[in-house]
């Protein structure tokens, strides 16, 4: 039987160029780190392949790293399992975890081709012990990405695999909001089995409760990796 669950909807946004074009507002150098690029810690930005790794795991960390376009993905080694620990959008600073040790917890690699700001962290924080503003910036981005973390663990912690699902679509089209991005058609740039390592759930269980929503008509699959939110009220009921 269906559920009643699929009449919460929201008007579905027709997928556009999934690349608008964008300048650098989404980099700290347009938003509160280094306004105009006074202390120059922005340094020149790289692109990489997907599959490129920009940091290793136990490595000695030098750089924070922004994504301009694409998307990125961080994992950890457990012996010998990998584990997919986060995923990245345009907008995201990532290896902030690496700040306090000066070593990175994660391997940080490109999920798709992307555009990378790169921000080296000792020059970060000497300008920070002079600049009043661009040390409560540092402060304000440690804090969200410690926020994030206590929200992964509202979202899934104790949530049957259904719910899961149903969470990490809403996260992932949150995450698109917050970066002017609000097409419901996503194009997931992460394989299902990432995705299942993510929600520590196994393929097969991703794959039936993509099916199962479906059926509820809280979504439409497409292609393997694209899927329209037709109700995110209705996937936001299940968090």
């Amino acid at each position: 039987m269906k559920s009643d669950i699929h009449k919460l909807s929201i008007p579905v946004v027709p997928l556009g160029n999934p690349f608008p074009p964008r300048h650098c507002s989404l980099c700290p150098k347009g938003a509160a780190i280094d306004r105009d690029n006074e202390y120059k810690l922005i340094d020149k930005r790289r692109k990489f392949k997907a599959g490129e790794i920009l940091a290793r795991q136990d490595e000695a960390a030098e750089m924070l790293f922004v994504i301009h376009e694409g998307y990125c993905k961080s994992s950890v080694e457990c012996g010998d399992n990998v584990f997919i620990s986060r995923f990245y959008v345009p907008g995201d600073i990532m290896a902030l975890d690496a700040v306090e040790g000066r070593t990175y917890l994660t391997t940080i690699r490109a999920a798709t081709t992307a555009e990378v700001c790169h921000i080296d962290i000792a020059r970060l924080f000497k300008v920070a012990e002079k600049d009043p503003s661009v040390a409560a910036a540092v402060i304000k981005f440690l804090c969200r990405d410690n926020g994030f973390i206590v929200e992964k663990l509202r979202r899934y912690a104790n949530k049957h695999a259904e719910a899961r699902i149903a969470a990490f679509l809403v996260e992932f089209y949150e995450m698109h909001l917050r970066i002017g991005r609000p097409e419901t058609t996503l194009r997931l740039p992460f394989s299902r089995e990432e995705i299942a390592s993510y929600l520590d759930l196994k393929i097969e269980t991703v794959s039936r409760s993509l099916k199962s929503l479906e059926q509820q008509d809280l979504i439409t699959l497409h292609r393997v990796r694209t899927v329209t939110l037709n109700s995110y009220l209705g996937l936001k009921s299940f968090i």
